[in-house]
């Protein structure tokens, strides 16, 4: 019996809780930058916005808004700083 369609290469079952890359949406607009006017002109600006993301840390990508998709600006989840205690050393 054959597998499912999708499942053919690895299947669901060895890959449980697979989810799109955090930068998934920044490749799109590359994409889409492909076939909104002169490439030349459109394509550097979202793929320099996709570079950025992926050497960014996970949770800390860049918040600009995308350029061609109709999808509204990620906002990164603001978790309050710790204040950095002052150390006691030897003269303090």
């Amino acid at each position: 019996q054959a597998p499912p369609p999708g499942e053919a290469l690895y299947g669901l079952e060895h890959y449980p809780e697979t989810k799109p890359h955090r930068c998934n949406d920044r490749l799109e607009d590359v994409i889409q930058s492909l076939f909104e006017g002169n490439p030349f002109l459109r394509v550097p600006p979202a793929y320099r916005m996709l570079r950025k993301c992926i050497a960014s840390k996970p949770g800390e990508e860049p918040e600009e808004p995308y350029l061609f998709l109709d999808l509204p600006a990620p906002v990164r989840s603001k978790t309050p700083e710790k204040k950095a205690e002052k150390k006691k050393g030897w003269f303090s």
